[in-house]
């Protein structure tokens, strides 16, 4: 099931990415916005409930490249 989700939501992690440098961390509710304004017509929150997950869920897929903190407020890119 996680290989589903993680599949349907490469397209949003590509946005992640850019927004994120490695070793660097941002605040989700700075992440949340840019993302779905870079994404445009609600593809963004269309991949969200496809996949039943908020943005810190989606972020648990990848745990080798992203790590919540502070009580899931903040995102770090670890690679």
């Amino acid at each position: 099931m996680d290989r589903r989700r993680r599949d349907k939501s490469e397209d949003v992690m590509a946005v992640v990415a850019r927004f994120i440098p490695v070793g660097q961390r941002r605040p989700l509710r700075n992440l949340g916005p840019y993302v779905r304004n870079a994404m445009g017509e609600g593809v963004y929150d269309r991949t969200l409930q496809s996949i039943n997950r908020n943005l810190a869920g989606l972020l648990e897929l990848w745990p080798e490249k992203y790590e919540l903190q502070d009580g899931n407020y903040y995102a770090k890119r670890l690679r």
